[in-house]
């Protein structure tokens, strides 16, 4: 009986004889179901192999949305400054215009080219087409049909804008951005860890300045050379009329002048 007793608690204690329980996590149970939902079709019942593969071929064979997208940001960016280019040519030629007779081309090239509120922000067009206008006065409805069409274009762009920095997605996206921007900043700014914890407990305690500290130092020797020699009144003399905070030199920050942006200054002209 001993030893069936002894051989019972062998086999107990054996590894293969152990339940093996498998430990789910959250992440397993999303991954599990993400793929079931995957793999299922869409009455409900599961794809049959001959299915998949029918899907993986037409998800080989189509292009990908995201790439499409990034191509046609870089060409949008790339066009938006061809005609930047254009329109700044088109501003130093109008600028430079005396005879009247040379308006009517540089008018075609006007109307061919692609405004949009970027375009008239950066290149300025209206002031001085409004120039031209009032140094060619014979041109004058043209130049007035252009600029009403250049100021529903703004506008439109103008809605477009507002439209889409109000949307909820907008505001995510600029969330997600910030949140990001603020990461890298505190990877790009580590801490000093030479500062004194001591000072630092809290937040709202500034830390100690080269001008506190080196007062302090000079507080404490003057307190320890009246204190040991007090007959010497000549010496602590000399030694209170040098100040050396007087001598450190604090560098001097220039404000920055603000200059007016141009963005304002088309604004009020189309608004008018």
């Amino acid at each position: 009986a001993q030893a069936r007793s002894s051989g019972f608690r062998r086999m107990v204690v054996r590894k293969t004889d152990k339940i093996c329980r498998r430990r789910e996590t959250l992440a397993t149970r999303k991954l599990r179901s993400k793929l079931s939902r995957e793999r299922q079709g869409l009455n409900g019942k599961w794809e049959s192999n001959a299915d998949k593969a029918k899907a993986r071929i037409a998800r080989r064979k189509s292009l990908r949305l995201g790439s499409m997208f990034d191509q046609l940001k870089v060409s949008t960016a790339r066009e938006t400054k061809d005609e930047i280019t254009k329109g700044r040519e088109l501003v130093s030629e109008l600028e430079s215009l005396v005879d009247a007779a040379l308006l009517p081309p540089l008018m075609d090239r006007l109307q061919q080219l692609r405004v949009t509120a970027v375009l008239l922000k950066r290149t300025m067009l209206p002031p001085v087409l409004a120039g031209v206008w009032k140094r060619c006065p014979e041109a004058k409805a043209e130049i007035k049909a252009l600029l009403e069409k250049w100021r529903a274009a703004y506008r439109r762009d103008l809605a477009k804008a507002k439209e889409k920095a109000a949307s909820p997605v907008f505001a995510v996206v600029a969330a997600r951005k910030a949140q990001v921007a603020r990461k890298s900043q505190e990877v790009a700014a580590p801490v000093d860890i030479t500062a004194p914890l001591a000072v630092c407990k809290s937040e709202t305690q500034p830390l100690p300045t080269l001008e506190s500290t080196t007062e302090r130092s000079f507080k404490r020797s003057a307190s320890v050379q009246s204190s040991s020699s007090s007959s010497s009144s000549s010496s602590s003399s000399s030694s209170s009329a040098y100040d050396p905070v007087a001598h450190v030199e604090v560098p001097v920050q220039r404000e920055q002048k603000k200059k007016k942006l141009k963005q304002g200054k088309i604004t009020s002209f189309f608004c008018t």
